[in-house]
């Protein structure tokens, strides 16, 4: 009975012991997973002993479907300080589930959108005993950076400022960082062979901003010349997308070898409201940039002087083509009043905006 008794007062003390290790995973937040967050958790020994065992990941979908399981070699926990799981040495065998999610993280390091269990088990050297820490996360979709300005084909005549948005993500992540390329493109090169090619006039490895003035401490513009910029998104060692690759022209000269006379008079829109001065004689000329495939322009036209548009005005229909559009769209019949100010706002496919502010003429009335 006294050797019963001893027995368990033996088991009771290791219970406490072992159970006294806490593990603290930063689960990932709704929305976005990168691969190395699993990686983000602590262990802590809150005890007065050693604590030997390992601990083990899983990833479970739809309840049951194993989609990652990732375990480390035997660890010891002391009560000096915590062992964080990015210094941990685990197993070089990761077990991966036969299901799609499994393949999309091993293949791209992302899950698909869809509810996943997280869980975090530490394991005693005995496994007697366990201790266990789980959440359900949502993982949502995002899309990808893109560029803004100067626009795609744009001829400018000034410093550039580019301009890029971020990864449209459904929750915020932070420590989103960008990778920036601009090159000189040779004559007849495509855009995306001289990024591969050509050396970089100017190349940001990492920076938090959305935006970079191209400076001439960072080179000169060359006058006529061509120039093609891409961005790429990360966090961490984990891509967010990469942009469309866009170009642009620089100087006097390029302007002037456009088509023609009257294409000196197109503007591009703009992502940006109340950017740049434009006026219109009865016709505004402008220029848009179809990327997603659309048959026609979704657009409307808002007076910024307070006044009204004539009503039941029935803006005509415009077809639009694959990639560049060069559009006159003529506005003697809408009632405009001269010398007021208007803006022309385009919704894209995705809901994108564009804006071509212009001060309005007739035809015949003089400035």
């Amino acid at each position: 009975m006294k050797l019963n008794l001893i027995f368990l007062c033996f088991m009771l003390l290791h219970f406490v012991t072992v159970g006294q290790v806490v593990i603290n995973p930063d689960f990932p937040e709704d929305g976005l997973f990168v691969v190395n967050q699993l990686y983000d958790v602590t262990l802590v020994n809150t005890s007065s002993e050693i604590i030997e065992g390992h601990l083990s990941i899983t990833i479970v979908k739809n309840g049951t479907e194993l989609v990652l399981k990732h375990s480390t070699f035997p660890l010891q926990l002391d009560n000096i300080q915590p062992i964080y799981g990015r210094s941990m040495n685990w197993s070089p065998q990761i077990e991966y589930g036969s299901n799609e999610a499994a393949e999309s993280l091993r293949q791209g390091g992302m899950l698909p959108v869809g509810y996943y269990i997280f869980c975090y088990t530490f394991y005693t050297a005995n496994n007697s005993v366990n201790i266990k820490s789980c959440q359900e996360v949502q993982i949502k979709g995002m899309n990808p950076p893109e560029l803004l300005e100067p626009m795609n084909g744009s001829i400018i005549s000034s410093v550039p400022l580019l301009v890029w948005m971020p990864p449209m993500l459904s929750s915020p992540i932070k420590g989103v960082r960008y990778h920036l390329k601009l090159v000189e493109l040779g004559s007849n090169q495509s855009p995306e062979l001289g990024l591969k090619q050509n050396f970089p006039i100017l190349e940001v490895a990492e920076t938090a901003e959305t935006q970079m003035l191209f400076s001439s401490e960072m080179g000169q513009m060359k006058e006529g010349k061509t120039y093609a910029w891409q961005v790429d998104a990360f966090v961490k060692d984990f891509s967010l997308g990469t942009t469309d690759v866009w170009t642009f022209s620089y100087g006097e000269s390029a302007l002037k070898a456009d088509v023609s006379p009257i294409a000196e008079s197109y503007r591009m829109v703009k992502r940006i409201p109340n950017s740049g001065k434009y006026t219109a004689h009865s016709k505004v000329f402008f220029g848009y940039d179809n990327r997603l495939g659309e048959r026609e322009l979704k657009y409307s036209l808002v007076p910024l002087n307070g006044d009204k548009l004539k009503e039941n005005i029935e803006l005509p229909t415009i077809e639009l083509k694959a990639g560049l559009n060069q559009i006159v769209l003529d506005c003697s019949s809408f009632g405009l009043k001269n010398g007021n100010k208007y803006s022309l706002d385009i919704t894209d496919a995705k809901g994108g905006k564009y804006y071509l502010d212009f001060k309005f003429y007739s035809k015949m009335q003089k400035k």
